[in-house]
């Protein structure tokens, strides 16, 4: 015998979810590092739909008044005390090193700043050499 339990699919609205996040970069040189903190995270709604096996559904489906309440009260909780601030850091730039005519030469990124191009972000700077 197999046990039989709840099941919900689960979808957020407004989907997609919006959120405000701050990127900086820290470093220098041949390493540049993305850091990003979450400063804000839209308003949402969590709405459970009964899924799985006939039985999962019957018995979600029992236990949906519950779940549903639980979808409109969670999701401001987790935002607020979870995600808002929350840091993380990105991807590192490096700089390649080439070699011109047998000789190593190993770019930098100088004054490495953020700024959009053509709607996307981009990191800009000088490019020097070490």
């Amino acid at each position: 015998m197999s046990d039989i339990g709840i099941s919900y699919s689960a979808q957020t609205a407004p989907s997609p979810l919006g959120a405000k996040v701050a990127l900086s970069l820290s470093g220098a040189g041949a390493g540049v590092t993305v850091q990003a903190t979450v400063r804000s995270v839209d308003t949402c709604v969590v709405t459970l739909t009964p899924s799985g096996s006939v039985d999962q559904q019957i018995l979600s489906g029992i236990a949906w008044p519950l779940a549903q309440t639980i979808g409109l009260i969670l999701p401001p909780i987790i935002v607020g005390a979870v995600m808002t601030n929350y840091a993380f850091t990105g991807p590192t730039i490096t700089t390649p090193a080439v070699s011109i005519q047998g000789e190593q030469v190993a770019l930098r990124l100088d004054n490495p700043s953020l700024t959009t191009h053509d709607g996307m972000l981009m990191v800009q700077g000088k490019l020097g050499v070490a």
